[in-house]
């Protein structure tokens, strides 16, 4: 939970672990980083005001089901009013 503009907001982010490989010369890179965009939901189980895509900017309707695109890659990030 944050306070963001005199509003507490609770803020929940999806991402993936990357697998990472090194050696005893050096390394330290991902390897076979997921490149995928996949379609997902997030369920609540209370509904949510004021919920917004923070990657996007994308203000999403109030309910407890949100259908959202996630690039794996990245991190999807929402934002809403805390309950």
């Amino acid at each position: 939970t944050k306070t963001i503009g005199g509003a507490n907001r609770t803020i929940v982010c999806l991402g993936l672990n990357p697998e990472i490989q090194g050696s005893a010369t050096g390394g330290g890179n991902s390897v076979g980083l997921k490149t995928q965009t996949l379609p997902i939901t997030l369920l609540f189980s209370t509904p949510l005001k004021n919920v917004r895509n923070e990657r996007t900017a994308e203000a999403l309707p109030n309910g407890t089901e949100f259908p959202l695109t996630w690039k794996q890659p990245e991190s999807l990030i929402i934002s809403f009013d805390t309950p």
